[in-house]
């Protein structure tokens, strides 16, 4: 098992460290490359890699390593999850549009730009708290919340003045329960993230997880998307409202580090089991 990982984070990174452990216990070797070091077209080395991982996120809205991405798979290269899937989700307002176009139940949304933009936002949100968000986020950072639609028309004015238009705006919603539904290849498991119990702003950021098993309608909800996505590592991130679930997020490049910790099992592991998976079927 020969892996390509394309990370802009080193060893000192939980996954990257966790792939390179598990690795050389299949007696596989692991190759880490940062993307944006490179150049197309590739130097020869790089092409007997049999698999590529790709961990970087594209906050910098530089996108090389995407297009590297699809360089590889055209080699062809296979990849633990398409160029294209990280293309949509790595983006909220893709992401958006997906969840629009596929009928999963979402927070709404709208793109800070035109000049009834507050008009909508207001009659529609039906709220005076809000949510502002990079387009592109990293752990939630990059996340605003606004308590007053004055405030709202402050921020949006600026953004609008400053030509930035990467940014959504959600309305603050106070889940009872958030979920994450993590899937690697055709298995997953379900995680407590926070309830409503110790439920403040960004809090559940800061929180272990807690192994146990999801409500129906969460794991409905995420096998849905599953059925609509051509992954085979990711995890969903669904909230509980009175109204019922809605997705949160959808994380290709989803950490393992509470996920472990919260099931004490070898997710790793089992994630390289499916790389293995994968490569056989697609050589056979």
């Amino acid at each position: 098992m020969n892996i390509l990982l394309l990370s802009t984070y080193g060893t000192e990174n939980f996954f990257n460290r966790r792939m390179l452990e598990e690795c050389l216990f299949f007696a596989g070797k692991l190759r880490l490359e940062n993307p944006y070091h490179h150049s197309l077209p590739l130097q020869e080395p790089m092409f007997s890699h049999q698999f590529t991982v790709l961990r970087s996120t594209g906050i910098n809205y530089d996108d090389f390593d995407l297009t590297l991405m699809k360089y590889l798979e055209g080699l062809p290269i296979p990849s633990l999850n398409p160029w294209n899937e990280h293309q949509i989700f790595r983006d909220k307002a893709n992401q958006w549009q997906w969840y629009q176009s596929h009928r999963i139940p979402h927070i709404p949304t709208a793109l800070p730009k035109g000049p009834d933009i507050l008009n909508y936002i207001v009659e529609n949100f039906k709220t005076t708290k809000y949510v502002i968000k990079t387009r592109r986020g990293n752990q939630s950072r990059g996340t605003w919340l606004i308590n007053q639609n004055s405030s709202l028309k402050t921020w949006l004015n600026y953004l609008s003045n400053s030509n930035d238009k990467n940014f959504i705006v959600q309305p603050y919603l106070n889940f009872r329960q958030e979920w994450r539904v993590l899937f690697i290849g055709k298995k997953s498991w379900s995680f407590l993230k926070n309830s409503s119990d110790n439920h403040e702003f960004l809090s559940g950021n800061d929180l272990p997880f807690v192994h146990k098993q999801a409500p129906a309608e969460v794991s409905e909800l995420a096998v849905k998307i599953q059925k609509n996505l051509y992954a085979n590592f990711f995890s969903v991130d669904v909230g509980l409202t009175s109204q019922g679930p809605v997705v949160i997020e959808v994380n290709l490049i989803s950490g393992l580090e509470k996920a472990e910790a919260a099931c004490k099992q070898n997710l790793m592991r089992e994630l390289l089991i499916t790389i293995q998976t994968l490569r056989k079927e697609r050589n056979s």
